[in-house]
């Protein structure tokens, strides 16, 4: 993507499995990361009642707006 000049960010889903290799990839995007998503099962159970996530009062929904704020923030340096 450097190489190439085109603007990334990088964000973890589901970060929580496997902390380890969470921390090695946030610290490999340095500036570029965006944040991080929790694993959570009530996320399976809110998409089968059709119940939009940002709708819920679930953990991962304040982390899915702060990785969405975050790119809202990047993308403003480049467009």
């Amino acid at each position: 993507m450097d190489h190439f000049k085109v603007p990334y960010g990088i964000a973890v889903n589901k970060w929580d499995i496997n902390r380890k290799i969470s921390r090695k990839i946030e610290n490999f995007a340095k500036k570029k990361f965006l944040g991080k998503i929790s694993y959570d099962k009530k996320i399976f159970e809110a998409i089968s009642n059709l119940v939009p996530i940002l709708e819920t009062n679930l953990k991962a929904k304040k982390e899915i707006e702060n990785v969405f704020n975050e790119v809202n923030r990047a993308a403003e340096k480049y467009f």
